[in-house]
C-alpha cells in the first residue's frame, strides 16, 4: 500500500472515529439541565412571591464565582472517552433582559476554564487529550435564579493514534421555554419540586485532524445540529443533610424518550448553589455516560439591594420611580443620590419597610457628562446606601434623552437664540458649530453676543486663535448675532428644561425666549423697550415702546430694556 491510499484510509477512519467522540461529548453538554437537569418549577405557588419580597434569593454581587472540576466518562461498546476539566462561573453583569416578551432582572454569568487533560480509543484508535479551553455565559434571573439562556463553547486538541493531531470544537446556545427556575431559596429538607419544561438547543461542531508534521494531509469537517427536548414531571425529593459539609442531597431520577439515568446533587445553603454532580446515563443504543462534578471554590460579594428605575428612559425634569430591596435592612433609612450633579436636587433619604423594599419618586436632574449623545447612568448614577453602612450601594441604568432643535439662518446677520440647556453635554461654542453632523462649519463668519452684567462684547470668530475668541459658550439665556456667508441650518442638542430664569441687569440686555410656546410669557413689569430683528431697520434692529403686548417667539434673539436700578428676575415656563 502506497503513501498516499494509507492517508486517504487513515482520514476516512478518522473522520467516524472523530464525529464519535463529538456524538459523546454532545451528549455530555445536553445532559445538564435537559433530560435530568438542574431546572425545576416549584409547586407550591404560595411561594411565588411578588419580585419586591425576594429577601431569600441570594445575594450575589458582580465579582462572585464557582470554580468546578469536572470528570466525564463516556462509554459505548469498545470505544470510550475520558476527560477532565476545570471552569469558573464569575457573576459579569446584573441587568434587566428581554426574554419573550417580558423583562427580568439578571445575573449574567461568564464561562471561563480549560480542558485539562483526557484519553479515549475509537475503532481501534487511541486519543490523548492534551489541552483546550471553555467560554461561554449563562443568564439567570435574579428573583428566582430561573435560566435564560445557556451558551457554552468548548474546544480540545490532542493526538489521535499517536501521529495524527486533532483539532475539535463545539459551539451550542440552549433557551428554555417556559423559562425554569433552579431553586426556590432556602432549600429546606422536604421541599419538592417538578420539573416541567421545554429545552431548544441549536450549534455547531467542527474539527479538523491530519498528520503531524505534514500540513498538507489536514482535513476537516462541519455539521449544524438543532434539538427540542422535553422535560417530563419528574418529582425531586430534598432528604435530610448529608455529606461532611452541612448540604442537602437533591435525587433527581428519570427517563425521556431515548434515555434513562439520574442526576444526585449536594446542595451547601451557605454558597447558595449546588457543591457536587453526579450522574449516569444510558441511551438506548447502549451509549453510557457518567459525570461526576465537585466544587472546588467559590467566593461570595453579598450585595444587600439591587436598584431598578421605570421608565428605562426619561428626559430631564421627567419623574422617574426607583425601587429596591434592601433585604438584610429593614426599616431602616436610605440616602438615594445622582452623582456629578451640575444643577437640581440631587440627594433623597426614604426609609425602607419591613421587608426592606422602597420606593422613590424623583425628578431626573442634569448631571455632568462627556457623551455628544443620549447618555446612560449605569456605573456612576443612581446610587443607593443605607445611612448606617454607607458601604453598601448599588447603582442601576438610566438613560437620559436628549433633544435637538434646528435654527434656520439667512446669508447675512441673524439674531437668535436656542431654547435648549447644552451644558449638560459639556459642549463648547466651537463644538456646536463645528458639530460634523450638526454644525455649519464653513457657512458662517462671526458670533457675537452683548454680556449687559459686564458691560461688554464677546466675539468668536472660527479660526482665530483661543485667547482673542471671548465667547466661549452658548447658553440657553442670551441671544447672539451671527453672520453667515450662505443659508444653512444649525441643529443644536440639549436638554429643555420645564421652567428657566432669565437676569435682566439694568439697561439693554441681550437674551433668548426658550418657550415653545409664542406670548408674552410674565414679562417683568420694569421692562420699557423691546428690540427684535428687521432686516429693513437700521442695524437690523426695530423697537417696540409696548412690552406687555409684546409677542416672543420661539428661536429669536432679543434686546430687552430693564428700567430700574436693580436685577429683575424673568421666569419664562416652557
Amino acid at each position: 500500500m502506497n503513501r498516499i491510499t494509507y492517508i486517504k484510509g487513515v482520514e476516512r477512519e478518522m473522520k467516524k472515529s472523530i464525529v464519535k467522540i463529538l456524538c459523546g461529548v454532545l451528549v455530555m453538554f445536553l445532559l445538564g439541565g435537559t433530560v435530568y437537569g438542574t431546572v425545576f418549577n416549584r409547586i407550591e405557588t404560595e411561594e411565588n412571591e411578588p419580585m419586591q419580597d425576594y429577601a431569600d434569593v441570594p445575594t450575589w454581587a458582580i465579582g462572585s464565582y464557582w470554580s468546578y472540576q469536572q470528570d466525564l466518562w463516556y462509554n459505548s461498546t469498545d470505544d470510550w472517552l475520558y476527560l477532565e476539566e476545570e471552569f469558573t462561573y464569575t457573576v459579569s453583569a446584573i441587568e434587566f433582559v428581554e426574554y419573550e416578551g417580558s423583562v427580568h432582572m439578571c445575573y449574567n454569568l461568564t464561562l471561563e476554564g480549560e480542558i485539562v487533560d483526557g484519553e479515549g480509543e475509537f475503532e481501534g484508535y487511541s486519543l490523548n487529550v492534551n489541552g483546550g479551553t471553555i467560554d461561554g455565559y449563562l443568564v439567570r434571573r435574579v428573583s428566582d435564579l430561573g435560566v435564560v439562556e445557556d451558551r457554552q463553547e468548548r474546544y480540545f486538541y490532542g493526538i489521535a493514534g499517536g501521529f495524527i493531531g486533532v483539532d475539535v470544537w463545539l459551539d451550542f446556545t440552549r433557551t428554555y421555554r417556559p423559562l425554569v427556575e433552579d431553586y426556590d431559596f432556602p432549600l429546606e429538607p422536604g421541599n419538592e419540586f417538578w420539573g416541567n419544561t421545554t429545552t431548544i438547543m441549536d450549534g455547531y461542531y467542527a474539527y479538523d485532524a491530519g498528520m503531524i508534521g505534514d500540513d498538507e494531509d489536514y482535513f476537516y469537517g462541519e455539521e449544524e445540529f438543532d434539538q427540542v427536548n422535553n422535560l417530563a414531571s419528574e418529582m425531586v425529593d430534598i432528604s435530610t443533610p448529608a455529606g461532611t459539609f452541612s448540604t442537602f442531597y437533591i435525587d433527581n431520577h428519570g427517563e425521556s424518550e431515548d434515555s434513562t439515568g439520574y442526576v444526585d446533587q449536594w446542595y451547601a445553603s451557605d454558597v447558595d448553589y449546588a457543591v457536587q454532580e453526579d450522574a449516569y446515563m444510558e441511551m438506548d443504543d447502549g451509549d453510557t455516560l457518567d459525570w461526576f462534578r465537585q466544587l472546588d471554590g467559590y467566593q461570595l460579594n453579598p450585595i444587600d439591594t439591587i436598584l431598578s428605575v421605570e421608565p428605562e428612559e426619561a428626559k430631564v425634569c421627567e419623574y422617574v420611580t426607583i425601587s429596591g430591596t434592601f433585604p438584610n435592612h429593614p426599616n431602616s433609612e436610605l440616602n438615594v443620590f445622582i452623582d456629578d450633579l451640575i444643577m437640581g436636587e440631587g440627594e433623597w433619604t426614604v426609609t425602607t419597610d419591613g421587608n426592606g423594599w422602597f420606593e422613590l419618586d424623583i425628578m431626573v436632574p442634569l448631571v455632568k457628562d462627556n457623551t455628544p449623545t443620549n447618555y446612560d447612568l449605569s456605573t456612576s448614577g443612581i446610587v443607593a446606601y443605607v445611612v448606617a453602612s454607607p458601604d453598601i450601594h448599588a447603582a442601576t441604568t438610566l438613560t437620559v434623552l436628549t433633544e435637538t432643535q434646528d435654527i434656520a439662518l439667512n446669508a447675512g446677520w441673524n439674531f437668535v437664540s436656542t431654547m435648549l440647556d447644552t451644558s449638560i453635554l459639556n459642549v463648547s461654542l466651537e463644538d456646536i458649530l463645528e458639530h460634523p453632523t450638526y454644525g455649519i462649519s464653513g457657512s458662517y463668519d462671526r458670533l457675537m453676543y452683548y454680556n449687559a452684567s459686564e458691560d461688554q462684547w464677546k466675539t468668536y470668530v472660527p479660526g482665530r486663535a483661543d485667547h482673542f475668541n471671548t465667547l466661549t459658550d452658548m447658553e440657553y439665556t442670551m441671544g447672539f448675532w451671527i453672520m453667515m456667508n450662505q443659508e444653512e441650518t444649525l441643529t443644536v442638542e440639549g436638554v429643555a428644561l420645564p421652567e428657566r430664569e432669565i437676569i435682566l441687569n439694568p439697561g439693554w440686555n441681550m437674551v433668548s425666549y426658550p418657550c415653545s410656546t409664542a406670548g408674552n410669557n410674565d414679562l417683568p413689569a420694569e421692562v420699557t423697550r423691546i428690540g427684535y430683528f428687521d432686516a429693513a431697520e437700521e442695524y437690523n434692529v426695530a423697537y417696540d415702546y409696548e412690552p406687555q403686548d409684546f409677542i416672543f417667539e420661539l428661536g429669536n434673539g432679543y434686546w430687552i430694556y430693564n428700567g430700574a436700578d436693580y436685577d429683575v428676575e424673568w421666569t419664562i415656563e416652557f
